[in-house]
């Protein structure tokens, strides 16, 4: 991918499949946000265009998914 331009026409589907690879990887972890009760709605991050906002009821589940994402930049 190092050598795909930014403006190719390819650049973004890369992104978008890069970017399912992560929402994969912070859904299979135990953090974010839940709605109402334990069995509620579980927010993990938003995603809009370039920006990402990860959410959690904690410090360290937030720091949880900065990992996750580290660990997905590394290997992308």
């Amino acid at each position: 991918w190092a050598d795909i331009q930014q403006d190719s026409s390819i650049s973004p589907w890369l992104y978008t499949i890069s970017m399912n690879d992560l929402i994969k990887e912070l859904t299979r972890s135990d953090c974010g946000i839940r709605l109402f009760d334990a069995s509620a709605i579980k927010i993990l991050s938003l995603f809009f265009a370039d920006d990402i906002v990860l959410t959690g009821n904690s410090w360290p589940d937030v720091a949880a998914m900065l990992e996750i994402c580290k660990a997905h930049t590394k290997a992308n």
